[in-house]
């Protein structure tokens, strides 16, 4: 994928945003599954946080609604399976093995934001005076993968560092008494005026797509009255029927899920969720840390000099004004930086 869009930014080719071309885009490219012609629902679900504002998660492949030929292919079946046992075997023969870019386990991948380019720093790591023990720094992805033309930020922050300056930043806010009075408030107040989304909105869209179908294929019907039977309309009955019948399988399963009703948490529900919250940020699971993170934290924003910036997501938990993370202490009080330029 790296020298896929290697190759398109040397030959000019604009990605589809406007911009270059970086391994993201490359990989979503090759994991749109619209490509072939396949319609996909029920990727995400929707999580609503006590402050009454809503995120999405992603569900399992296996929770997905999949409706196959759902509109023209411009990837064939042969292309698209050929590419996938390239791309597995990539995979495999990676050092770690899985699919390391489905889901990276460096806790602040994503939020942390260059100043000079707009572009995020990715993970990297060092190897020190003891190799068995590498450290991790987080760096400018566009000076590390386009170079100086591109962005000239060379700092690299010392991951361990930062990652426990964020987190402890994080857990001295959760259980404040004032934060827990607050959470209690705006979750009464979002309550009043919470406008809950039609749970059938899915299975609506199914309806209104398999009435299309059906006239359709009363077109076709018609037209075969008139006309006569061509290889051309006997296709366009078969890929119609195709599609009546994977819709009404679709509009089955989405039948069969009933809506779970919500209730009014109470102050005692809010505070051990608090509690709850402080516990994963201190030993959970990496993706269940990731997950708090990015609720709360909007972007962490890193100057050539090294100094971060933490800004808070005004949609998540935490009411805290920008904070600079450029420094930190330890318990003896000794100040020392986050950022290393030394590299």
């Amino acid at each position: 994928m790296r020298n896929i869009a290697n190759r398109l930014n040397r030959e000019g080719i604009v990605a589809p945003g406007g911009n270059t071309w970086d391994i993201s885009a490359v990989r979503y490219i090759l994991l749109n599954e619209a490509y072939r012609g396949w319609r996909v629902w029920n990727k995400t679900k929707k999580i609503r946080k006590p402050n009454g504002k809503k995120t999405y998660r992603n569900r399992p492949r296996e929770e997905w609604i999949i409706q196959k030929g759902a509109h023209p292919a411009i990837i064939d079946d042969e292309l698209w399976e050929a590419v996938e046992i390239v791309r597995q075997r990539k995979t495999h023969l990676s050092k770690k093995g899985g699919d390391r870019a489905a889901f990276s386990t460096y806790l602040l991948t994503g939020l942390v934001t260059c100043a000079e380019c707009g572009g995020n720093f990715i993970a990297n790591k060092q190897v020190g005076k003891n190799p068995n023990k590498p450290y991790v720094y987080y760096r400018c992805g566009y000076h590390n993968r386009r170079g100086n033309a591109v962005c000239s930020n060379n700092t690299g922050l010392r991951g361990e560092k930062l990652e426990g300056a964020v987190i402890d930043l994080l857990q001295r806010e959760i259980l404040t008494k004032k934060n827990v009075q607050m959470l209690v408030e705006n979750v009464r107040k979002a309550w009043k005026e919470i406008d809950q989304d039609d749970p059938n909105k899915d299975l609506k869209r199914i309806e209104r797509d398999l009435k299309k179908v059906e006239r359709e294929l009363v077109n076709l019907v018609q037209a075969i009255k008139a006309t006569g039977i061509s290889d051309t309309i006997k296709a366009e009955l078969e890929r119609s029927e195709e599609r009546k019948a994977a819709l009404e399988h679709t509009r089955l399963e989405l039948q069969q899920t009933q809506p779970k009703a919500l209730s009014l948490p109470s102050e005692q529900m809010i505070a051990a969720a608090l509690g709850n919250l402080s516990e994963v940020l201190e030993s959970g699971r990496p993706r269940d840390r990731k997950v708090i993170l990015e609720d709360n934290i909007e972007k962490i924003l890193v100057q050539p000099t090294g100094e971060a910036l933490l800004k808070v997501n005004p949609a998540g938990l935490l009411p805290l004004p920008d904070f600079p993370l450029g420094w930190c202490r330890r318990r003896d009080s000794n100040p020392h930086t986050l950022a290393d330029t030394g590299f």
